[in-house]
């Protein structure tokens, strides 16, 4: 299923799951990050917003810092089986206080769409253009 939105899209790749993600800030960029993973993952219908989880990540550099939130997000639906629709983010210095809102994976209710085994730091890009963020995200699948 190739997935298109007005904040990430699909891009070719073979052999694994690539993105785009543009946002107008860069708080913006890393929420839209980590609501795109989650509708690569589980169908957005039914997921509903009544629990929370809360991240923070620090890094040196934006790249670093996309890919840490991206692994702890997955981690958390992985290991813990937490699956979010919306997501809050707030630059706290060289580090992200994040906050998921979702609930809890019930595989009778929500629709696997495919499975993310992990991120990876291949082609992975954060940066500044034309007045906006991009980010390219490579996914193992």
């Amino acid at each position: 299923m190739r997935h298109v939105t007005r904040f990430f899209r699909e891009l070719d790749h073979v052999g694994d799951l690539a993105i785009e993600v543009n946002a107008r800030s860069r708080a913006e960029l890393f929420a839209h990050a980590l609501v795109a993973l989650a509708r690569l993952m589980v169908a957005q219908r039914g997921i509903r917003t009544v629990g929370r989880r809360e991240l923070e990540c620090a890094a040196d550099d934006d790249f670093t810092l996309m890919h840490d939130a991206l692994s702890r997000a997955l981690n958390l639906f992985l290991i813990d089986g937490f699956i979010w629709r919306r997501v809050t983010v707030e630059e706290k210095g060289r580090g992200l206080a994040i906050i998921l809102f979702g609930e809890q994976y019930d595989r009778t209710r929500h629709e696997l769409l495919g499975e993310i085994k992990g991120v990876t730091f291949h082609r992975l890009f954060v940066g500044q253009e034309h007045g906006g963020w991009r980010a390219e995200i490579v996914f193992d699948v």
